[in-house]
Parts: C-alpha cells; sequence; structure tokens
C-alpha cells in the first residue's frame, strides 16, 4: 500500500518531466538546422540518456522517502504506545501502582525498614540495622515482619482487619516508646514518599494515571487513621497500668504506716459478729 502510494504521487510529475525535457532536446536539434534523421538521433538519444539518469536518480529518492517514512512511522508508533500504555506483545495494559511495586517489592521494603530505623537515635539506629537475631533484637524483627505484613495488604487489596494485628505491632513499640502521636504513625506517611520516587517516572511518561496513585495512598491515609486509634488505646492502658501502679504503691505505704484497717466484708463472712468489729475499731 505504502509503495502503491509513492508511485501514485511520483508518477504524473515524472512523466510531465521527461516529456519536457524531450521537447527541449528536439528542439534544440532543429534550431541547430540539423537534417530530419539527425534530428530523431537526437530526439532518441537524449530519451536514452534521460531515462538512464532518472533510472539512477529514481532507486535514491525512493531510498530517501523510504527511510523518512519509516523514521515517522516507528516514531508516531512510540508515541502513541506511550499514550495508550501498549506493551510490546501488543495489547493495551493499564499499568498500576501496585504492579510497579511488586517488581520491587524487596527493594521497597528494605528502603522502607531502613527509613523506620532512623527515626531511632544514632547509636540505637546502628544496632537496630545491624543485629539480625530475633531475640537480641526483638524490636527490629518485629518491625520488619509487621512492614513485609502492611506491604503485602497494599499491594494484594486485602482487607484491612487482616493487617491491623500487624499495624498494631509496630505501634505498641512506639507506643512504649514514648513517641508521639505524628511520630508513631510516621513510618506509613514515609512509605508515601517511596512509592512516589519509585512510580515518578511512569507517571511522567503517562504508564500510571494520577488516580491510580491517589487511590493507593489513600489506603495508606486509612492505614494512618488506624494507626492513630490504635495509639491512643495503647496510650490509654498504659495510662491506666500507671495510675493503678500509684495507688497500690500508696496503698501499701499507708498500711505499713498502720494508717489503714482492714475490715472483713460481712456478705462473705456472715457468722461474723458486728460486735467483735467493733471492739477491734
Amino acid at each position: 500500500m505504502q509503495g502503491m502510494t509513492l508511485c501514485a504521487v511520483f508518477r504524473m510529475p515524472l512523466l510531465s518531466m521527461l516529456r519536457r525535457m524531450m521537447l527541449e532536446e528536439l528542439h534544440q536539434g532543429r534550431g541547430n538546422a540539423a537534417p530530419q534523421e539527425d534530428a530523431e538521433a537526437v530526439y532518441f538519444c537524449c530519451c536514452e540518456r534521460r531515462m538512464c539518469s532518472l533510472l539512477l536518480w529514481l532507486p535514491k529518492l525512493c531510498l530517501q522517502v523510504f527511510f523518512c517514512s519509516s523514521f515517522l512511522l516507528g516514531w508516531k508508533t512510540l508515541h502513541v504506545r506511550r499514550l495508550l500504555s501498549i506493551d510490546d506483545s501488543g495489547l493495551m495494559r493499564d499499568m498500576r501502582v501496585e504492579d510497579v511495586l511488586k517488581e520491587k517489592r524487596s527493594e521497597i521494603a528494605a528502603k522502607w525498614l531502613r527509613a523506620i530505623l532512623d527515626t531511632y537515635p544514632p547509636e540505637a539506629s546502628r544496632f537496630l540495622k545491624r543485629e539480625k537475631d530475633q531475640f537480641a533484637n526483638p524490636v527490629g524483627h518485629t518491625i520488619h515482619s509487621a512492614i513485609e505484613a502492611i506491604l503485602d495488604h497494599l499491594l494484594n487489596d486485602a482487607d484491612v482487619e487482616e493487617v491491623l494485628e500487624s499495624l498494631d505491632a509496630i505501634i505498641r513499640i512506639k507506643a512504649v516508646q514514648d513517641f508521639s502521636p505524628a511520630g508513631a504513625v510516621d513510618f506509613l506517611f514515609r512509605l508515601k514518599h517511596l512509592v512516589r520516587e519509585e512510580v515518578k517516572d511512569q507517571i511522567r511518561e503517562n504508564r500510571i494515571s494520577v488516580e491510580n496513585l491517589l487511590e493507593f495512598e489513600s489506603k495508606m491515609d486509612a492505614l494512618a487513621l488506624h494507626g492513630f486509634n490504635l495509639y491512643m488505646k495503647c496510650r490509654e492502658k498504659i495510662c491506666d497500668i500507671r495510675v493503678s501502679q500509684v495507688q497500690n504503691r500508696a496503698f501499701q505505704l499507708l498500711k505499713r504506716a498502720n494508717l489503714i484497717v482492714e475490715f472483713p466484708d460481712p456478705e462473705s463472712d456472715p457468722e461474723t459478729d458486728l460486735g467483735d468489729v467493733e471492739n477491734s475499731k
């Protein structure tokens, strides 16, 4: 189809050019008052010479046109392929953030773990990164296991209830270590930054839509809200434990100073004589 189009485009201009050159040669021959036989010989010689030159020039032109059309066709195909996100098999492929992250899952998990451990003081951070034994480094082991489960939840669209246990494990550590509410859930927003760094090239090339990125980030935001709730529950529990410890300590001090007298419960011991109770007073 492309060859037929080229022939149709160049046929009439070439014929007109050939006719014009032959008439010019014939006119020049007659202008020189050459005999009729010489004029006819000049005419046919000119035709033969011009035809040879055209045959030598035409392949070069066709080759140039072929390369130019091939370049334009290849560029257009590449441009359309980027716009429509078509892979090498020729099928439309709607890339998602999850597809990119699954290919780099181990690398992202390692970067995320380092980002979380960097929030600790330098000495503690070096220890948590260096020590791999789960008994010598239970905090680092718990955080590593929890972020693996959270990544599985985000990449596989699992139910949020299934990941709350892993989320609670990290939040409990942060709550006991007196992190602020923002510092307790900061590790989820660090993952959001890592995800944007990984998919920025695909978004720039229109291979991943911005809507898909926002949808993925909304799942991380939902986990952050659950993290705030878990943190507040942990802090309330810690506060109750501390209040109970203070009350028990004060009770023991008063008891040692003989400022507290324990009375038996009449309901638990019905045979207790109330008179004995009065005497004890």
